[in-house]
């Protein structure tokens, strides 16, 4: 085998360890950007979920105040029911 020969085969070699190196950073890299998205979708779902509980939260407070104010409003009318009732006692 002669010089020539030896460097062909060599830079051959060489060729196809570089070949299949990029391959295998390409692959690499694509898994890499599969991982990364999948994180950002990961990270968008956590927010969209605290942000869904953020709302339920705020609306049960609103449901608790409005709850509490129609109590008051029944305690009211439950007081004013049994004024009339005393005074239709006097009156009857």
């Amino acid at each position: 085998m002669g010089h020539a020969e030896t460097l062909h085969i060599g830079a051959s070699v060489i060729g196809n360890s570089l070949a299949n190196a990029i391959v295998a950073n390409d692959a690499r890299r694509r898994e890499e950007r599969a991982q990364a998205a999948a994180e950002a979708h990961s990270v968008a779902s956590v927010r969209r979920l605290a942000a869904m509980l953020a709302a339920a939260q705020r609306e049960n407070a609103a449901l608790r105040e409005e709850m509490t104010a129609l109590r008051a409003e029944v305690e009211g009318l439950q007081y004013d029911l049994a004024c009339a009732h005393a005074a239709l006692r006097r009156v009857l």
